[in-house]
């Protein structure tokens, strides 16, 4: 529930474009900016691309006690993914007391 889980998505075409024309400095591009992962109702968190398969990102921390939230990722601050993907919190447990001491 407190947020901070480190999210690895797995997929396809996350980087859509080259972030490096070696031939023309001018045609670099970098989507970091723009890179982030929706967590429905509970806002979005930056998304950090790996490769063209994998990106990852925090999870944020769950203040409207939702069991779940769907996880979605843009590549552009525009246009996000379709997928139903839940990603599912919790309460970790915590040990009151214990007998014998």
């Amino acid at each position: 529930m407190g947020g901070g889980t480190k999210v690895v998505l797995k997929g396809r075409d996350f980087m859509p474009w080259p972030f490096r024309y070696e031939e023309d400095p001018n045609l670099n591009n970098n989507n970091q900016n723009d890179t982030f992962c929706k967590w429905g109702e509970l806002g979005a968190t930056l998304a950090l691309v790996l490769s063209s398969t994998e990106a990852e990102c925090l999870s944020p921390p769950n203040n409207l006690h939702l069991p779940w939230a769907p996880v979605n990722l843009t590549l552009n601050n525009q246009n996000y993914t379709d997928d139903d993907i839940r990603f599912i919190y919790y309460n970790p447990p915590k040990i009151i007391s214990a007998e014998p001491l």
